[in-house]
């Protein structure tokens, strides 16, 4: 499954052995204060994003557009 899940507790941290090879790694983030988690398993890369291009009249929660590697995204 391919979604992002939210997270309202930390992960449980294993004790034994047989139970660390059933774990998966993470990359947890933040989004107004709620914790997200995706399976690292799933991430294609991650970058960081330069210059941000405001676009007039955009509703309040698209902050702008970047262009990655020639392409334009929001």
């Amino acid at each position: 499954m391919n979604a992002i899940a939210q997270i309202n507790k930390r992960l449980p941290v294993a004790a034994s052995a047989s139970v660390q090879q059933d774990q998966q790694q993470y990359l947890t983030f933040m989004l107004s204060g709620d914790i997200y988690a995706m399976g690292i398993l799933s991430i294609k890369e991650i970058i960081e994003y330069g210059n941000l291009t405001e676009v007039p009249r955009m509703p309040d929660f698209i902050r702008g557009v970047i262009n990655l590697r020639g392409r334009w995204f929001r």
